[in-house]
């Protein structure tokens, strides 16, 4: 099904199940966040550092999608190429592919990517903790079977290897 040379398969395994771990970090510590921010008049720092982690779980399932992207369909561009990435990792490419993650992920992860487009266009005092505790809250759950579908997706290349 694949174009990708073995070593090249074995490689972007590898990066999947790497990222994969780097993620399951950040929702260990996001667990703590939850906890700082649901407190009564949690600080600045505790805010900023809640929206931090939930910035760093979108970007790190992001980083794994692009380098699928790049081993096998093209460099995402454009101003919309985060919302493609995402989309598109979805969809299986018949004779390149299969999709990388199921289709409701899709609608788990547009949350994040909504959150982190936010994050990075305000002020450190215009975040609201009763609009991150959600995402933070949820965060355990849509991690656990995104990176189920991550690392399906990396032992399938491996059988191709």
């Amino acid at each position: 099904m694949t174009r990708l040379s073995d070593g090249r398969l074995v490689l972007l395994a590898a990066e999947i199940r790497a990222e994969c771990a780097r993620v399951t970090r950040c929702v260990q510590e996001m667990r703590s966040a939850a906890e700082a921010i649901a407190a009564p008049a949690p600080r600045t720092l505790e805010i900023y550092g809640a929206a931090a982690l939930l910035d760093s779980f979108y970007s790190g399932v992001e980083k794994v999608l692009e380098h699928v992207a790049r081993a096998f369909d093209a460099d995402p561009t454009g101003s919309g190429w985060h919302r493609e990435l995402l989309e598109a990792s979805a969809l299986e490419l018949p004779g390149l592919r299969p999709a990388v993650l199921a289709p409701e992920r899709i609608r788990d992860l547009d949350a994040y990517l909504g959150f982190r487009h936010r994050f990075r266009h305000l002020y450190v005092f215009d975040l609201e903790p009763a609009r991150l505790l959600p995402l933070l809250q949820d965060a355990d759950g849509v991690w656990q079977a995104t990176e189920a579908d991550l690392l399906g997706f990396a032992e399938r290349l491996m059988g191709w290897a």
